[in-house]
């Protein structure tokens, strides 16, 4: 076998077990301390010392405890994160089910890990994990508007799509704190039923048999770019 053979037949470091056993010991502390601690104040010499790992060998799994953990949290959503950024690859489903499907199994996802969520959502105090998590939601939401505005019989503005991602982003960080405040007592289905009572109508429309979609609401913008010349 040539260099090139061998080398491709080197696996990464991610994938040698001793890497797998390590890591796996870290994210079982880092839960474990998560769960009465918040992460950001979860030292390195803590979490090494509960997973019996040397401090050096901490550093080439994450910066911080909070980067770990909100890796761990974001690899526990990430087949729902994927099945949401690109919902409407699938013509053989209303997009609507698709898209209360997903967030179904992301809120059962969440709730296997109440005590964790509740001290990185359901406080107002400053959190990395909450920051790092919306900021992967975001690059979510981005793919599947931008996705969407494609589909609009009406050509939707950048404005529009930012306002869109931004206002999607908003809406789910505020559907799962809303949850863990009233306690959980719903269950997921419930939470995500609740939410769309309250979701924007572009987000509901019918798509038509070609794939198309109308703008709801869209007289406003004609009526005020209307005005708009008129004015001029």
């Amino acid at each position: 076998m040539n260099a090139t053979g061998r080398a491709s037949k080197q696996r990464s470091p991610e994938e040698d077990p001793r890497y797998q056993r390590t890591r796996a010991a870290l994210v079982h502390a880092v839960i474990e301390l998560a769960r009465t601690t918040p992460a950001d104040k979860i030292t390195v010499s803590e979490l090494t010392a509960r997973a019996g790992v040397a401090r050096q060998t901490f550093y080439k799994h994450a910066s911080t405890p909070a980067d770990l953990l909100a890796n761990y949290l974001i690899d526990q959503l990430q087949p729902d994160f994927a099945d949401l950024a690109t919902l409407l690859s699938s013509v053989t489903q209303d997009p609507r089910q698709r898209l209360t499907d997903v967030y179904v199994r992301m809120m059962s996802t969440i709730s296997q890990q109440p005590e964790i969520y509740h001290k990185i959502f359901a406080t107002n105090a400053p959190s990395v994990v909450r920051s790092l998590f919306a900021q992967r939601l975001e690059e979510v939401f981005s793919q599947y508007v931008t996705d969407f505005a494609q589909r609009l019989e009406w050509n939707a503005s950048q404005l529009w799509i930012e306002m869109a991602v931004s206002q999607q982003l908003h809406n789910m960080m505020a559907m799962i704190t809303a949850w863990l405040r009233t306690g959980m007592t719903a269950n997921a289905q419930e939470v995500v039923a609740t939410y769309l009572t309250l979701a924007p109508p572009w987000q509901l429309v019918h798509f038509s048999e070609s794939g198309k979609a109308p703008m709801p609401r869209r007289g406003f913008i004609d009526e005020t770019a209307s005005k708009a010349e008129d004015e001029t």
